[in-house]
């Protein structure tokens, strides 16, 4: 009702439609170095987006917060903003999907537990690493946890909202042996307590430094290899981007009447998967489009292009939920899923024999999202009768993109969350430039 307001007079002044998205944010942070706290945070705020329709232009308007007193100035504001958009795309206020899947993604029980025991968490964590092996130099550790909540509302009636929160909680350990030191490091997002192992998580957070060490070079040739969750993470990216239909408007998608084609290895199945009880889940878009899950690629076939309000208009189809940006809607998703396979890691590392593995990458500006050439430094490992080998020091790794979803001979189980808004398992493919120059 306190929005009716801003509603009546943006129509006076000629806007035929408005919208008002608002988000609302809090986050606390802590970390500690080598035992000590180095930060302690807390961030309380929100922002707003208004948009109106003023003379068949869409309007857009960004601002902290939202009150009667400005309500003017945003309607001046956003008919402004209208009046120097010179394209003519198609633009909506969106009255509603027939039917939402809604679902909870909020977890009032992480809430609920004391702050204390969160830092403490970190205390524990700090001496558990530090007693696992002498080799440890440095340990650093970080929780940072987020209660979002995000609503659309507009003059058609629409009006919708949804909540979320999550924890990360991270470390980097730093190990020494004589003049070489390497780092190794861990991550949980979850907005469960109870998925904190504390043990598990000390130990490979030390286990991936220590296992660097000892690094050797490789001779620069084509290999067989398994690309880490982390890796691939990345790679899909940039990848699965190529379904997005502003991509495929502007000419600038690789998959340009490419529906119904094969465009990756039968082993390679991505879904669209906003439907997910994890802290990316969402069930509408920021258009307010009801969002579904969907494939992308299934055993390898385009299955379709991805759409918002304006390029579905464009192409004469529906919106596929999609629309996702903020103030700026583009095309994007919310989460997606790469399907596993049923090998473990090890297995997958028995049935290449010799290759390498390459776990760590550095330096995204050397992939090329358009042509999907990309030109990487990484670390891994040397696999040799199907086993790790040797760690391998910093190398380059190079390619192209739709070769690499191309080459998958197999696909891991070894499915996990990541920080790039989707779940990935590790992947064995046919070949991989590798260069220690």
């Amino acid at each position: 009702m306190k929005y009716d307001k801003f509603f009546a007079l943006a129509s006076e002044r000629g806007i035929s439609d408005a919208q008002l998205i608002i988000n609302t944010h809090y986050s606390f942070d802590v970390g500690l170095f080598d035992g000590e706290m180095r930060n302690y945070q807390i961030s309380d705020g929100s922002d707003v987006v208004a948009k109106g329709i003023y003379e068949g232009k869409l309007g857009v308007v960004a601002l902290d917060k939202f009150d009667n007193s400005k309500i003017d100035k945003v309607i001046d504001d956003i008919i402004e903003s209208a009046k120097i958009i010179k394209n003519d795309d198609p633009v909506f206020i969106y009255q509603g999907s027939e039917k939402y899947h809604k679902f909870n993604v909020f977890n009032p029980k992480l809430e609920e537990i004391p702050t204390e025991k969160k830092i403490n968490l970190l205390y524990e964590l700090n001496k558990e690493i530090k007693t696992l092996d002498s080799r440890v130099d440095q340990v650093q550790l970080d929780y940072e946890e987020v209660k979002e909540s995000y609503t659309i509302i507009n003059s058609k009636g629409l009006k919708l909202s949804q909540k979320s929160n999550y924890y990360v909680l991270s470390s980097e350990v730093v190990v020494r042996d004589k003049d070489v030191t390497k780092d190794g490091s861990e991550y949980v997002i979850s907005n469960n307590f109870d998925d904190i192992d504390v043990k598990k998580f000390a130990s490979d957070s030390v286990k991936n430094g220590i296992d660097k060490l000892g690094g050797v070079t490789c001779p620069t040739k084509t290999y067989k290899a398994i690309l880490d969750r982390e890796v691939v993470a990345v790679l899909l990216r940039y990848y699965i981007a190529h379904a997005s239909s502003e991509s495929i408007q502007k000419g600038t998608s690789m998959w340009i009447d490419k529906v119904g084609q094969q465009v990756g290895s039968s082993k390679l199945t991505v879904i669209d998967k906003p439907i997910v009880k994890n802290p990316w889940g969402r069930y509408f878009d920021d258009e307010g489009v009801a969002c579904y899950n969907k494939p992308i690629i299934k055993y390898g076939i385009l299955q379709g292009y991805e759409y918002n309000l304006t390029t579905a208009a464009k192409d004469g189809v529906e919106s596929t939920g999609n629309g996702f940006g903020g103030g700026k809607v583009g095309v994007g998703n919310a989460f997606i899923s790469l399907k596993p396979g049923k090998k473990s890691l090890n297995e997958l590392m028995a049935k290449m024999g010799n290759g390498v593995y390459i776990t760590d990458i550095e330096g995204m500006q050397g992939i090329n999202g358009q042509n999907g050439n990309f030109s990487l430094q990484s670390t891994g490992f040397i696999i040799e009768n199907g086993k790790i080998s040797k760690p391998l020091d910093l190398v380059t790794i190079s390619g192209n993109l739709f070769e690499i979803f191309k080459d998958i001979t197999d696909v891991g189980a070894d499915i996990r969350t990541t920080f790039y808004d989707n779940e990935v398992p590790s992947l064995l493919i046919k070949k991989l430039k590798v260069s220690s120059e």
